[in-house]
């Protein structure tokens, strides 16, 4: 009679799983697995430390506000000089403008008086008519009184002051009542010059005035 000898099973003979039986031992295993790993990640993050919160930045202090720049001081202003006259020269006399004024004309006790100006008070030239000497004076603003030189279309000439005992502000100057040099002031195209040593110069109109003075002394 044989005996039959139980068969030995080893830890390793488990009966084979079927599909469902792995799908189930998948999910336990999953499960398990993602559980440990929460559990760790909690732990981690309870061990880490804190990050603090940001600390705000103080506010800048203000600016100072700016001093203004003091104004500038006022600056003198130049003096303007005065204006100079003068008298432009010419190359010609006659190009020259006449001088501004007008010819009066009046018979005194001597004579007759022609004078030139744009104040009678204050004549600039004058032509007086002495009909006791037959002398005709010149008369002219005492600047200098130094000599006086005509301009006429014929004749220039250089005539000295004459020394009158109590003579007004005004330099005399004596002619002959025939003196050529009165007709050429009275033909002088019109016009003649009369200039007086350190004095302005005049560029006078030859009109009738001029010529009636003359007149009045070659009666």
């Amino acid at each position: 009679m044989k005996f039959l000898r139980p068969e030995k099973r080893f830890m390793t003979d488990r009966p084979p799983l079927t599909p469902a039986g792995k799908t189930t031992r998948r999910l336990a295993l999953g499960g398990a697995g993602l559980a440990a790993l929460a559990g760790l990640g909690l732990c981690l993050g309870a061990c880490a430390p804190s990050t603090p919160a940001p600390v705000a930045a103080p506010a800048p202090a203000p600016r100072p506000a700016p001093t203004p720049a003091p104004a500038p001081a006022p600056q003198p202003q130049p003096t303007a000089a005065p204006p100079q006259v003068v008298t432009p020269a010419y190359d010609n006399w006659m190009d020259a403008p006449q001088t501004p004024g007008d010819w009066s004309f009046r018979l005194i006790s001597t004579g007759a008086l022609a004078q030139f100006g744009t104040d009678p008070a204050n004549p600039l030239f004058g032509l007086e008519c002495v009909r006791a000497t037959g002398q005709v004076l010149l008369h002219m603003p005492r600047v200098t009184g130094g000599a006086l030189l005509l301009h006429t279309e014929t004749i220039d000439r250089t005539l000295e002051p004459a020394t009158i005992p109590g003579g007004p502000a005004y330099a005399r100057y004596i002619l002959s009542a025939r003196d050529p040099l009165l007709d050429a002031i009275v033909f002088s195209k019109g016009r003649f010059a009369a200039i007086a040593n350190g004095g302005p110069a005049y560029f006078l109109p030859a009109w009738p005035e001029v010529t009636r003075v003359v007149e009045e002394c070659r009666l």
